[in-house]
């Protein structure tokens, strides 16, 4: 996506439905904190737990350390 931002928008908004100007917006908001290595960013792994509950998807936070391995990455 990083390398290819014209093909990346493209393909968002055949998902979201955004027109090319709001999707270009949010991709460059986006990008520059997406991983370029696969490894996920340690303080934001709680706080994705907690939106599931702020959100109303579960009752309670669920146990992330089950949901995400970094095992195959070098």
């Amino acid at each position: 996506m990083g390398a290819h931002r014209d093909e990346a928008v493209a393909v968002a908004r055949t998902v979201t439905g955004l027109n090319e100007e709001d999707e270009s917006k949010e991709y460059d908001l986006l990008m520059p904190r997406l991983s370029r290595d696969g490894r996920f960013d340690k303080e934001a792994i709680p706080r994705i737990g907690r939106s599931f509950v702020e959100l109303k998807l579960l009752d309670h936070e669920p146990e992330m350390a089950k949901l995400y391995t970094e095992e195959f990455l070098p």
